[in-house]
């Protein structure tokens, strides 16, 4: 028998799957998100419901931090970072 579900949500679960593999592999490359998120094919199979999903995923917010906290460090490393932080403004 021809199982309806997988016609509606099997495609769905793929294109998720598919992102958060794609969004894990070039976090570790060292893309920033917002790039890899308005990469062609991500806009053309998924939708932003789809990308919502899968930013909520623990794997790929884990990915997501472990990059963030590398492209900082390589930053401070660089000397890009200022050592202080600036004084606050009154008023």
């Amino acid at each position: 028998m021809f199982d309806l579900r997988q016609l509606f949500f099997g495609r769905s679960d793929a294109n998720e799957e598919w992102l958060a593999r794609h969004l894990v592999t070039e976090a570790r490359r060292g893309r920033r998100t917002v790039d890899v998120l308005q990469d062609p094919a991500v806009l053309r199979h998924t939708d932003a419901m789809t990308r919502a999903r899968v930013l909520d995923r623990s794997d790929v917010i884990e990915a997501l931090a472990e990059n963030a906290v590398t492209q900082v460090r390589e930053e401070i490393a660089r000397g890009r970072m200022p050592s202080r932080r600036p004084a606050a403004r009154s008023g």
